[in-house]
């Protein structure tokens, strides 16, 4: 008997086999809206938002944390 775990993703948030995934359209929109230059400044990766931002896949868990920063620097401003 083998033992497979359950990921529960958002919409939108489909993981491919490689662990890659492609953004969801809100994030995208928030990363133009709010400006890569200002994420910039919060620590995130200009490589990695122009990525996001032409819907390539990134790692599963970097899209995540990009997620996360954007709704903090919401949550600050």
């Amino acid at each position: 008997m083998e033992y497979e775990t359950i990921e529960y993703t958002k919409k939108g948030e489909e993981r491919t086999p490689d662990g890659t995934a492609e953004a969801d359209e809100w994030l995208i929109q928030q990363i133009r809206k709010i400006g890569i230059r200002e994420l910039k400044r919060f620590g995130c990766s200009e490589h990695i938002l122009g990525k996001i931002c032409r819907r390539e896949p990134v790692r599963f868990e970097v899209l995540r944390s990009y997620q996360q920063k954007v709704q903090e620097y919401k949550s600050k401003t």
